[in-house]
């Protein structure tokens, strides 16, 4: 009985941890921005603020937009020059001659949150998914594949641990990665099959050589 109290107790401040942590990262993402815009205004006489200023303000209007996004439930109207200036996969010659770019692939509103952090550089805590992640992942989008990683890295449970696990490696998160599968040493004997079931087989294996000694026997 007091085993099991102490288990409720460890997971209830391991929770509040988490979302300390999470809190945390958000409050530090803030002041960085914030700090990054004070000093391009001391430093250019407040155009480079006034710039910002102006790309935020573009976000989903029409005014000067030479780009359509089509999303999965919508449209929006877009900047090439905002797209090329946050990410090399955006180049100016690959937009030269493009007047629609198709994100209805993307899940759920993945694709309105990632256009409207590419002009403001700000997303609520929540929104910051793995599917965000994927898909700032696509579009070399470094800065918010890294705020996705360290927000995942304080929400991951023993639940989802191997699905992030097995995003992670694909992505190239290793941040990610390392937190997943050092969740998964602590509570290997608590998994089963069924938590591997959707890992891709060489992944899989290669997992069950580092956390066990006998890896062909290891998944129950």
């Amino acid at each position: 009985m007091d085993e099991t109290n102490d288990s409720v107790k460890w997971q209830q401040h391991l929770s509040l941890l988490r979302n300390q942590y999470v809190h945390l990262h958000t409050a530090n993402s803030e002041l960085q921005q914030k700090y990054a815009i004070a000093t391009a205004s001391r430093q250019g006489s407040g155009f480079i603020e006034r710039l910002l200023a102006t790309i935020a303000s573009l976000y989903a209007q029409k005014q000067y937009s030479d780009l359509t996004i089509k999303l999965v439930n919508n449209e929006l109207p877009a900047h090439k020059f905002v797209l090329s200036a946050r990410s090399d996969f955006w180049s100016e010659s690959s937009l030269a001659n493009i007047s629609v770019l198709d994100w209805s692939y993307l899940d759920g509103d993945a694709g309105s949150i990632l256009l409207k952090w590419i002009y403001t550089s700000t997303v609520e805590k929540e929104n910051l998914t793995l599917e965000l992640m994927k898909a700032a992942s696509n579009f070399q989008l470094k800065e918010l594949v890294e705020q996705c990683e360290t927000y995942l890295i304080g929400t991951v449970s023993l639940r989802d641990c191997v699905a992030l696990y097995t995003a992670a490696e694909e992505l190239g998160a290793e941040k990610l990665r390392d937190y997943c599968s050092s969740l998964i040493s602590t509570h290997w004997d608590d998994l089963t099959g069924d938590d591997f079931k959707e890992m891709p087989g060489p992944l899989l294996y290669e997992l069950l050589k580092t956390k066990s000694e006998f890896p062909l026997h290891s998944a129950r």
